[in-house]
């Protein structure tokens, strides 16, 4: 009577597929063996099977990681700051100097500024500028308003509500027209 004995070595899990390498020892006692075979082969016992089939191969998909990019969610979800609301005077009139009832002064009138911001850990408000935080009239709250006195007799001035936050700044500008006194 022959005795089969079958002793598994290992599983090899490769790219998700498990293999068994199955050894079979076969004899009557006395030791004749055969090679190894692969779990599921069809070759007979004792008889070298054909060497495993080819596992899959191929090489793991990979998403490449996120790149912020300006007023878009970035790495994390940082966004650039969101000016919700803003406006501005866009009309003023500056008086002549020297007219007016006797007694009077003549004085600049002021431009009003209003603003909310979603996500900005600070804002600057600037004149003449495009960029508040590089050159600030004032910093102010990331929500407010603020009163600023338009320098006469000049045409016009600008006026620029900058946000700063964790992913970079967003600047908003106005351009306030004089229609009075021009000097």
């Amino acid at each position: 009577m022959k005795k089969i004995l079958l002793v598994v070595l290992g599983v090899l899990v490769a790219a998700g597929v498990a293999v068994a390498v199955v050894f079979a020892l076969v004899g009557s006692g006395a030791g004749s063996t055969a090679g190894p075979t692969v779990a599921g082969s069809t070759a007979p016992t004792g008889l070298a099977s054909a060497p495993p089939t080819s596992m899959p191969t191929g090489t793991p998909t990979t998403t490449p990681a996120p790149v912020a990019t300006p007023n878009d969610p970035g790495v994390g979800g940082v966004t650039t700051p969101d000016l919700r609301t803003a406006s501005a005077t866009q009309t003023v009139s500056c008086p002549v100097p020297g007219e007016g009832p006797a007694g009077s002064t003549a004085e600049s009138p002021d431009v009003q500024l209003v603003w909310s911001s979603e996500g900005a850990q600070t804002a600057f408000v600037g004149v003449d500028t495009q960029d508040a935080q590089a050159e600030p009239y004032s910093e102010v709250s990331t929500s407010g308003s603020i009163s600023i006195p338009f320098a006469c007799p000049a045409a016009s001035h600008t006026y620029t509500i900058t946000l700063v936050g964790a992913g970079g700044a967003r600047s908003k500008t106005f351009t306030v027209q004089n229609t009075g006194h021009r000097g």
